[in-house]
Parts: C-alpha cells; structure tokens; sequence
C-alpha cells in the first residue's frame, strides 16, 4: 500500500515545481527582459550595411531611415567600402565604449562570411542581434538563432531560392510564346551567376535548376560566373553566341547582369523580344526605364525592404513583444516580379522615391504600436500597394 504523501511536501514539492517554471522562463527570456526593463531612453540600433552609393544599397538605407524615424529610434548605419576586416574594427570599436553607451541592438550581415565574428562580439558584449539579407553558409556551422548564440535572436532573409525560380519560370513562360516554333523541340536558356562566395547567388542559381529540373523542354547550355558585373556579362553574351547560337534566354542572378546582355543583344543587332528574353533579379528604380522599352521582360526584388522589417522586429522585441512565437527565429521575405504588366499599377520611381516612404507610417507595421497586426507580413508586394495607396492619397 502507498503511504499519502504529508501535507508539508506537497505543498513543498508544489512550490519547488512553481520555482523551477519561473526561472526557467526567465532564463529563456531574459535577454529581452533586460532589454525591454531599459525602454526608457531613445532607443539606438546599428545597422551594417554596403557602400555602393547608387544600386541596391542606398535604397536599403532609404528604407531603414524612414521606418527609424516613425519608429523613434536613434539608427547608426556602419559603413566598410566593402572591407570586412575594416567592418571588423568599427564594430569592435563601438562595441569596446563605455557601457551606457553600448548601442540597444545590432542589425548586421554575413559579409564576405565575416558575420560569424560579429556574432561573437554581440554575444560578448550582450547586445541582441538580426541577421538580414544575406544568411550563414552551411559549412559555417552557425546553428539557427538562440543556439549556440543566444543573443542572435533571428534572421530576415529573401527567399533566395522562389526569387531565382520565379524568374526562370517568367522567361520560359514568355519563351515558349514567342520561340517555340514546330520544327524547335526546346529552348535552350544561357544562366549567368554573381559571386560564388554568396549565399543569395547560390540559392538563386539553386532555384533555376530546380524549376528547370521540371521542364523538359528547356536545356541549360552553361552557367556564367560573371560576378554581378555588367561588363563580364557582356564578354558572357558573346561567348554564349559562339558556342551556342541557338540560344534565346538570358537568365540573370542580378539586373546589373541582365543589362549585361542587353549591351551585347544590341551590338549583334538583336531586338528583345524578337530574337531573345533576359531579366533579373533586384528590382532597382533604375531598371524601370529599360522594362517600359520592353528591353528587358523582367525583374524580381523588393528585399530592399529587409533593413526597415528588421528594425521593426528588433525594435518590437526591445519593447517585449517578441517575434519567436508567431514566426520562429528564421523568418524570410518573398520577393516580387515586375514586368510591363506589373508597371501598370506600380511605379518604382515614385515608389522607392524618399519623399514617398518619409510619408508612409512605417509604425502600421509594428506590433507595439499597431495592436492589431497580429504578425509580420514581410512580402513586397503587400508593401508596395501600400506604398502606392500612399502616391495615390497625395495625387
């Protein structure tokens, strides 16, 4: 027979298991407790972010600038020239301050894969972090956010990989209008790549080869490693054409690329659309011009955006409001395709312009302070009708 348990250890037992729940909840959240407990003060994020000052970069910052300033935060963007070990000192730097002057948290990249070491200096010194645009290679063995580091809290990262076969399905749908002729079987579709050393490249050239791996009537002919420039793309042009005349489609891991193609496309005298299709993916204002004079078929981007998403989860988690219930720690960004009939309904000139997004309330996407938004919507194509419901509230 079981002897009853005494009053006294039971209810001793009941207090012990109450205690074990609590500090084991603390100890979960107590980076964001100590954090959120420091609210007070103006909050102040470091964002790392690339020096171009025209291209993709700038308007990344455009984007961050104007959600910290609806948001009330006090945003630093560390520029490197494209220097990781230059990155490497700014960021020590900062971070070896005095204490009170620690920044709240740090926004950051995985540069030339230097964001390993960043990672070490954040978890050192107990400043929260979000990873964006650019992820960890898998053989850099990082983990997933609040493993090894517990103050990684997440990553925002484009889909990659939807962007690349997003693209090759718009040039092989557009192809097989205009150049499958009956005495053709197939297409035969040229690719050119940027630097292998990035993530975004390789998951991009990932996703063409998987769409491609379900459609066979479509040969790959080869693979250029034509590193983001628009002058390697060229050279990449006229090699394609020697080798393989028969070649109608261009697909790019960058519009710089696309553009590429076009300059040689029209020193052999080749009209787009006629004799062959190209796109891109980034998605720039730039591009625009070159999309209304049907020289290229399309671009594919938006995750220029990603700066300003991560400031608004870093800044909702600061404030309490963690991210990790609703979307887990790996949350991605869906890019979106801009062709001549997308332009009808979206301007990116006047989109992207930054009087545009000074004027757009980033705070609607925030979950302190929209008490409605149950969860992040990170799709550009959502925020650009909304950014155009701005341009059209002011016409």
């Amino acid at each position: 027979m079981t002897r009853p348990v005494p009053r006294r250890s039971s209810i001793l037992l009941i207090t012990l298991s109450v205690f074990t729940l609590v500090a084991c909840s603390v100890l979960y959240h107590g980076v964001q407790q100590s954090h959120a407990a420091s609210s007070s003060k103006e909050m102040r994020i470091i964002m790392l972010a690339g020096s171009a000052n025209t291209g993709f970069w700038p308007i990344v910052e455009r984007f961050a600038n104007a959600a910290a300033q609806d948001l009330g935060v006090h945003l630093e963007i560390i520029h490197f020239h494209s220097n990781p070990v230059l990155m490497q000192q700014r960021m020590t730097a900062l971070l070896e301050s005095p204490e009170g002057q620690h920044p709240d948290g740090i926004i950051f990249y995985n540069y030339k894969r230097r964001g390993g070491e960043l990672l070490k200096l954040a978890e050192r010194y107990r400043i929260p972090s979000i990873l964006y645009n650019a992820g960890f290679h898998n053989d850099q063995n990082m983990g997933a956010p609040r493993e090894r580091f517990r103050y990684w809290i997440g990553e925002i990262l484009p889909d990659d990989h939807a962007a690349g076969a997003l693209l090759a399905e718009r040039l092989v749908t557009l192809g097989r209008e205009r150049f499958l002729i009956p005495d053709s079987s197939h297409l035969t579709l040229v690719a050119l790549e940027g630097n292998r050393t990035s993530t975004a490249n390789h998951k991009r050239v990932q996703g063409l080869r998987r769409y491609l791996e379900t459609q066979p009537d479509v040969k790959l002919a080869q693979l250029f490693h034509s590193k983001w420039k628009r002058s390697l793309a060229f050279s990449a042009f006229s090699m394609a054409m020697l080798r393989y005349p028969t070649t109608t489609l261009f697909w790019t891991a960058s519009d710089s690329m696309a553009l590429g193609i076009m300059d040689g496309a029209r020193e052999k005298g080749w009209i787009h659309g006629q004799n062959f299709l190209t796109g891109g993916i980034d998605l720039l204002p730039s591009i625009q011009p070159h999309i209304d004079r049907q020289e290229l078929a399309v671009s594919i981007g938006g995750h220029y955006a990603e700066g300003a998403w991560a400031l608004i989860a870093l800044f909702d988690y600061l404030k309490g409001l963690d991210f990790m219930p609703i979307h887990g720690v790996r949350m991605r960004s869906t890019m979106v395709a801009v062709g001549p009939e997308e332009r009808e309904k979206w301007n990116l000139l006047f989109l992207l312009d930054k009087r545009n997004l000074d004027a757009f309330d980033f705070k609607k996407l925030s979950r302190h302070y929209n008490g409605k938004l149950e969860h992040y919507k990170l799709d550009a194509g959502s925020l650009f009708d909304q950014l155009a419901n701005v341009k059209n509230s002011e016409e």
